[in-house]
């Protein structure tokens, strides 16, 4: 079990072979990067007021071949890869770079996590579905892998090494060690979660998938709940991707409205005081 940089010879040859196994993850530049074109957009503007017809149908083109640039990187680019496996290691990005200004800052070193494939007992599928409004539940699935007892310890290790905080602006974090079991969130990733456990399940037969398990998490009537169910909510809500969602349930609380900076803080201040009791090991 080792930590390695994005750029070391070892994750760089594991991304050329032919024979890895790969999962990406394909929006990231439309969420995390400052795609908007502004400068073809105001120019394409300004052209159409002014009725510049011929100026207007060259910033309608520059803004046309930006937006298929994106796409062809959003297809094909592997530079938004979230986990590698090759023949006797798996890479796992624990964490990536954030926007500071307009520029993406460096990947700070290391931040992959190289376990050996006998090192992973079993990878299952984590499903908990989320009631917020009304009866039909948002989905958040995460993959989970039980590790070896030695793995277990090392992965904590790292991880309190690391100490990942809800407090830390530069970094997106996409996994968290959970009871000696290393978590990944799916955020929209190429493949599906099912097809990447059926891929493992060929390559490498010394790890087992286990059964999925099936969880809920119910905010509804969350102004009703207690004071701390609502926030033990939130922390989890937010932990598994909702928090836009739960910026609305916040703010909207008829017992004490909020604006949505309040809330926003007021979410944040509760991601805050839940650390020292769950420790820090997960975003």
């Amino acid at each position: 079990m080792r930590l390695l940089r994005s750029d070391s010879p070892e994750v760089v040859r594991c991304l050329a072979s032919k024979n890895r196994v790969l999962i990406r993850r394909p929006w990231a530049d439309l969420q995390d990067t400052d795609l908007i074109p502004f400068l073809p957009v105001l120019l394409l503007v300004a052209c159409w007021i002014s009725g510049q017809r011929s100026a207007t149908i060259l910033a309608a083109v520059l803004l046309i071949a930006w937006i298929c640039f994106l796409l062809w990187r959003v297809a094909f680019s592997k530079r938004h890869w979230v986990m590698a496996g090759c023949t006797e290691h798996f890479y796992f990005r624990l964490h990536r770079p954030v926007l500071d200004g307009l520029r993406l800052r460096h990947e700070p070193a290391p931040s992959i996590l190289a376990p050996q494939s006998e090192e992973v007992r079993s990878m299952s599928r984590q499903i908990v579905d989320a009631f917020i409004v009304g009866p039909n539940p948002k989905v958040a699935e995460s993959l989970v892998l039980q590790l070896e007892p030695q793995a277990q310890i090392a992965v904590a290790e790292q991880f309190e090494r690391l100490s990942p905080t809800v407090s830390d602006l530069d970094k997106l974090w996409l996994a968290e060690s959970s009871n000696g079991s290393l978590v990944i969130r799916w955020r929209r990733y190429h493949p599906s979660l099912p097809t990447w456990l059926s891929t493992i399940t060929s390559r490498y037969p010394s790890i087992t998938v286990a059964p999925e398990s099936r969880s809920e998490l119910d905010l509804s009537g969350f102004a009703r709940k207690p004071e701390l169910e609502q926030r033990r909510l939130l922390v989890e809500a937010t932990k598994l991707g909702f928090g836009a969602d739960c910026l609305e349930v916040v703010m909207h609380n008829p017992y004490k409205r909020r604006s949505m900076l309040e809330a926003a803080r007021y979410i944040s201040q509760v991601r805050v005081d839940s650390e020292p009791a769950q420790g820090k090991t997960g975003p």
